[in-house]
């Protein structure tokens, strides 16, 4: 596994995950909390253990933060059936230098690059359209007006008026691309002046993964139902704001797969690899056998690998249903995921399951 691994954050990203969690600071608040307890951690000695130094980052970047409201509800809007907000979507797989060259030189490119970026950012972020055949995506990308937009939005599961705003930007997509970029820069001084009081820190969190950084990511791989290809170079940046979640994908103009680390993810696996025989962690594994959706998930699985857009068909459920269960399976390592070119698959991890049923045997024993 070729892996090359910074030791800082992807600035672009992560300036915009940090807008993202300021606004939504309660969500972010109840999604830990949630965490802690399907782990069963003790919040405060995991907070001075763990999480100080990060609390202390988002409390000063939030301080300086700027956003009109305005802009915030149309680049950052978090409905249950959004796993991606429209701002990480349109910067996928661009740094800040490409972006601020972008901004700098915005009336040199034209209409159409903006539109082909929007088209693969929203295919690349939305499995709905992963599940679409090439020559639907290319039909899109080759007529590039506003007819074949609709009718290509339209095949994503998320709310009205997020489609409704990608609508927007796909009719003045240069508008909007700056637009964005002005909210991001006018937030770079408060993130550097942040991460200025965590650097360190993060720099020596990532030279330690990186001196054993394929077990590391074997281990991720093992315990998180992740697979990553090992084929081609993999770019792996950590994430602070996003610290609990793990990111991976293809770069659309490099021949490299990304991979973006929240920097607790190795904690809270192995907080998970420890708790293995504790009561009521094997509880809250048994409660995803138990629960009818996800039961039916695992027994369709049981014979063949499948996509979120297949497996929401024949449940008769939205493909953000399925991706609502499906974080649940992948975190307790019943499910892998893995890509193959634009589409994300499921399988079924049956050595995982065989693992927890040996558990529950021997704890009955």
């Amino acid at each position: 596994m070729n892996i090359k691994v910074h030791k800082d954050p992807n600035k672009l990203q992560e300036i915009v995950d940090l807008i993202y969690t300021v606004i939504h600071e309660q969500d972010y608040k109840d999604e830990m909390n949630n965490i802690y307890q399907k782990l069963f951690v003790d919040k405060k000695q995991f907070d001075r253990k763990y999480y100080s130094k990060i609390k202390k980052y988002l409390n000063r970047f939030k301080k300086q933060c700027s956003i009109d409201k305005t802009w915030g509800d149309m680049y950052f809007r978090k409905t249950p059936r959004e796993s991606k907000d429209i701002a990480s979507a349109l910067i996928t797989n661009w740094d800040i230098d490409r972006f601020r060259k972008i901004k700098e030189n915005a009336n040199n490119f034209s209409t159409e690059f903006y539109r082909n970026k929007l088209l693969y950012t929203v295919r690349q972020n939305y499995e709905d359209l992963q599940t679409k055949d090439e020559a639907f995506y290319k039909a899109a990308i080759k007529e590039n007006n506003m007819e074949n937009f609709v009718q290509f939005v339209s095949q994503v599961d998320i709310s009205p008026e997020t489609k409704w705003n990608y609508i927007e930007i796909f009719n003045n997509p240069q508008k909007y691309f700056c637009e964005l970029a002005n909210i991001i820069f006018m937030n770079e001084e408060a993130y550097n002046d942040a991460y200025g009081e965590i650097e360190e820190y993060i720099n020596r969190l990532m030279a330690d993964f990186e001196k054993n950084a394929e077990e590391n990511i074997d281990s991720v791989q093992k315990n998180i139902g992740l697979v990553i290809d090992r084929e081609k170079l993999i770019d792996l940046y950590p994430q602070i704001a996003r610290n609990r979640e793990l990111s991976y994908m293809e770069h659309d103009e490099k021949d490299i797969n990304i991979l973006y680390l929240g920097i607790l993810v190795p904690v809270f696996v192995n907080l998970k690899k420890s708790n293995l025989e504790d009561e009521k962690y094997l509880f809250a594994l048994a409660k995803n056998l138990g629960d009818k959706s996800k039961f039916e998930i695992l027994t369709l699985l049981k014979n063949k690998e499948m996509y979120g857009q297949q497996i929401a068909e024949a449940l008769n459920l939205t493909t953000a249903t399925i991706s609502y269960h499906m974080n649940d399976l992948v975190v307790c390592n019943f499910v892998k995921v893995y890509r193959i070119d634009t589409k994300i698959y499921y399988s079924l991890n049956k050595e995982e399951i065989k693992k927890f049923i040996s558990s529950l045997d021997q704890y009955f024993k």
